[in-house]
C-alpha cells in the first residue's frame, strides 16, 4: 500500500501543531479573532485536524462535517476576512 501525505509527513502530531499554529496566527489579528469570541477553539482545532488528516489521505474514522456555507452562516463572515485567513 501506497503511503499517503498524512503517513508521510508525520500524522496526527504534525497535523495538530500546524492546525494550533495556524489558530495561534488567526487568533492574533483583531479583524479575525472576533469570529472566534464565542467559540470553543480547542473543539475547533481537534475538528481541524480531523478534517486536514482525512484531507491528506488518512481514512476517516469519526469525522463529521456539516455543508461548509451552513458552518458558517450567520457568523458575517465578509470577503476581506476570508482573505486575510487565506494569509
Amino acid at each position: 500500500m501506497e503511503q499517503t501525505i498524512f503517513d508521510k509527513y508525520g500524522g496526527i502530531p504534525v497535523v495538530t501543531d500546524i492546525v494550533r499554529d495556524f489558530y495561534k496566527r488567526v487568533l492574533r489579528r483583531p479583524n479575525l479573532r472576533r469570529y472566534f469570541l464565542n467559540v470553543e477553539v480547542d473543539h475547533l482545532i481537534q475538528h481541524q485536524v480531523a478534517f486536514v488528516s482525512i484531507a491528506m489521505g488518512r481514512m476517516p474514522h469519526h469525522y463529521v462535517s456539516r455543508n461548509m456555507r451552513l458552518a458558517h452562516q450567520g457568523r458575517g463572515i465578509t470577503g476581506a476576512s476570508f482573505d486575510l485567513m487565506l494569509e
